[in-house]
């Protein structure tokens, strides 16, 4: 594009060259407000559960979280195959820690947001949160779950609180207590009981639609 300087001396005079200028400045305005628009849109998809913008370090896009993933256990997402799958051996540790710290970022902004501005400043969440990280961690992309795995998670969470001394609400609750020692084995226990249980729910269920099955066939 030349200069526009040279432009309002070209064509049909002085005010032909503004008329030019001006027209070639709205074209880029409206050009601009467009490309930020669609960035404005897609920066949405990524804000509706937090009003002041997306938390720190989340990494499930919206299309993970489109896309069922069963709870209770450990899953990467395949991007070639949009599907959540078992994590190899070899980066179980890898996947784990990414989970915690995720789920913890994700907790701390809803702190920030609807619980104590001052714990989330500190780097802490309040006792009271717990069942919430809990939660985060075992079921990222927020699956439906039963009313006995609800209570199951409410009690193991209660029980942890009752021997580790946190009943205060308010208490303030660090990252790496969480994810180390006697707080993250009862996390992982809880989880396991909670995926035990599916199977054999499933197993159940499979076994009940082969029976009805083979009576269906005799009659």
């Amino acid at each position: 594009l030349a200069p526009l300087s040279d432009m309002t001396m070209k064509g049909a005079g002085h005010r032909g060259g503004v008329l030019a200028a001006a027209v070639l400045l709205l074209v880029v305005a409206v050009q601009s407000d467009e490309y930020f628009s669609e960035m404005e849109k897609n920066e949405a998809l990524l804000e509706v559960e937090f009003p002041r913008g997306r938390p720190p370090a989340v990494t499930t896009t919206a299309t993970q979280i489109e896309v069922a993933r069963e709870p209770f256990c450990l899953l990467s997402f395949n991007e070639t195959s949009n599907n959540w799958e078992a994590v190899p051996e070899h980066l179980v540790d890898k996947e784990e820690e990414r989970l915690l710290h995720a789920s913890w970022d994700t907790v701390l902004a809803y702190e920030a947001e609807y619980g104590s501005p001052t714990l989330a400043e500190a780097q802490q969440i309040a006792a009271s949160n717990l069942g919430r990280f809990w939660r985060q961690v075992m079921n990222p992309t927020s699956e439906e779950l039963t009313d006995d795995e609800n209570t199951v998670i409410d009690t193991r969470v209660m029980e942890l609180r009752s021997r580790e001394g946190l009943m205060q609400d308010d208490k303030g609750l660090f990252f790496g207590f969480l994810t180390r020692g006697k707080p993250k084995k009862a996390l992982k226990a809880a989880m396991d009981e909670l995926y035990q249980a599916r199977l054999l729910l499933k197993e159940a269920r499979d076994e009940a639609e082969r029976a009805a099955s083979r009576k269906k066939r005799l009659k």
